[in-house]
């Protein structure tokens, strides 16, 4: 990677952390705007995704064939065999 990347990385952590700085002062209009607007909808929203996303992997388990709905667990299944052996190439 090149030092663009790095210089881009850096100045989004750097901006993330003034950003998050104001929205929690009180005292500045983007804390008081998150005060009055973000807050109280906050709980609200967070059980909101909670409950779409267990609602997602339901239909997505539901529409999925027999061979797919255990995939996921035969493949982890087949890594901890793998460790039991004790070879360390991956299936």
């Amino acid at each position: 990677m090149n030092w663009m990347f790095y210089a881009v990385l850096a100045g989004l952590i750097a901006a993330a952390v003034v950003i998050r700085r104001q929205a929690n002062n009180p005292e500045s209009a983007l804390g008081r705007w998150v005060e009055n607007r973000m807050r109280p909808r906050l709980a609200q929203g967070l059980r909101a995704f909670f409950y779409l996303t267990l609602v997602l992997w339901f239909v997505i388990y539901l529409t999925a064939s027999k061979e797919e709905r255990g995939s996921l667990s035969d493949f982890f299944e087949s890594i901890a065999r793998t460790f039991d052996r004790g070879d360390k190439d991956l299936p």
